[in-house]
C-alpha cells in the first residue's frame, strides 16, 4: 500500500512538473510573440534607420526599406515616400537618383528614435543630439543651438511647423531639420499651432532663401511661439546632403517636408 502511495505521489508530481512546464512554455511564446510585435519590431526599424545616410542612391534606400508606397514629382526633384509600421520615410531625389535629403515621420507614441540618426557626429563638439530622441524633448530644448530658418503653414486641415539647423564644417555641411507634422503621431499634448501661425504661414531665414538671423530671433521671441516651443514636441527629423538648399522646391510649392497627410492614409498595420 505504501508503495503505491509513493507511485502515486510521483505521478503526481510529474504531472505538476510537465502542467507547469507547458504553462511556462505558453508564457514564454506569448511573451516572444509579444517582444517581436513591439520592442522586436521597433528594433528592427531602429536598425533600418541606423543604415540610412543621404548622398546615396535611392535604390540603396529601397534594399533596407523595400519599395516605395509613393512617388511625386516636383519642380526640380523628385519625392518618395516609403512606409513602415512605425515611421514614415520621404525622400527628395534629384536626376541622378541620388537622395539629397530625407525625413523621419514617427507614426507610433511609442517609437522615438535618435535623430539625425548620428549623422552630426562633427568631433568639434560634444554632439549633444545623440541625446536627444523625437517625442523626449521639445523645440526649446534642443541643446545650444537656435535655428537659422523657420517654416510653417496652416490650412483648413492641415499643418507643419519645421526648425533648420547648420553647423557648417563641423556639420559636414549638411543641413538638419527637426519638425511637427500632422502626418506624424502626436507625442503628447496637442500643441496650439493656431496661435503660433496667426497669419496661417510663416517663412524666415533659409527657407526664405536669405540667410536671415535676425528674422528668425525675432520671431521666437514672441510669446506664442515661445509657449509653443516649450511644449510641442516634434514628430519629424530630417538630413541634407553637404550644400544643400530648400529654397528652390519650397517657393515652388512642390514639396513639403515631411509627407502629405492626405495622401498617406494608410491603416496601421
Amino acid at each position: 500500500m505504501d508503495t503505491l502511495i509513493d507511485v502515486g505521489q510521483v505521478v503526481g508530481a510529474i504531472v505538476g512538473v510537465l502542467t507547469l512546464l507547458g504553462l511556462l512554455w505558453q508564457g514564454g511564446v506569448g511573451l516572444l510573440r509579444l517582444y517581436r510585435a513591439t520592442i522586436g519590431r521597433a528594433g528592427v526599424a531602429h536598425r533600418k534607420l541606423g543604415k540610412l545616410s543621404p548622398d546615396v542612391t535611392l535604390s540603396y534606400f529601397t534594399s533596407i526599406l523595400g519599395p516605395p508606397a509613393f512617388n511625386n514629382s516636383a519642380s526640380h526633384h523628385t519625392e518618395f515616400v516609403y512606409v513602415d509600421r512605425y515611421f514614415y520615410l520621404q525622400a527628395w531625389v534629384d536626376t541622378r537618383e541620388r537622395v539629397i535629403f530625407y525625413t523621419v515621420t514617427s507614426r507610433r507614441k511609442r517609437f522615438r528614435p535618435p535623430i539625425w540618426n548620428d549623422a552630426a557626429s562633427w568631433v568639434l563638439f560634444q554632439n549633444p543630439s545623440k541625446k536627444l530622441r523625437l517625442g523626449r524633448f521639445s523645440f526649446s530644448q534642443v541643446p545650444e543651438w537656435d535655428p537659422d530658418g523657420i517654416i510653417g503653414w496652416l490650412g483648413a486641415r492641415r499643418f507643419g511647423y519645421t526648425e533648420s539647423f547648420y553647423f557648417g564644417n563641423p556639420g559636414h555641411y549638411q543641413r538638419y531639420v527637426i519638425g511637427f507634422t500632422d502626418a506624424g503621431t502626436v507625442y503628447g499634448p496637442m500643441p496650439r499651432i493656431a496661435e503660433t501661425l496667426p497669419d496661417y504661414s510663416v517663412q524666415v531665414g533659409i527657407f526664405s532663401g536669405q540667410s536671415d538671423e535676425d528674422a528668425v530671433r525675432e520671431y521666437i521671441a514672441q510669446e506664442p511661439v515661445v509657449r509653443f516651443r516649450r511644449e510641442a514636441r516634434p514628430n519629424l527629423y530630417g538630413v541634407s546632403s553637404p550644400h544643400f538648399s530648400f529654397a528652390s522646391d519650397l517657393e515652388a510649392g512642390s514639396l513639403a517636408i515631411g509627407p502629405n497627410a492626405d495622401q498617406v492614409r494608410l491603416p496601421q498595420n
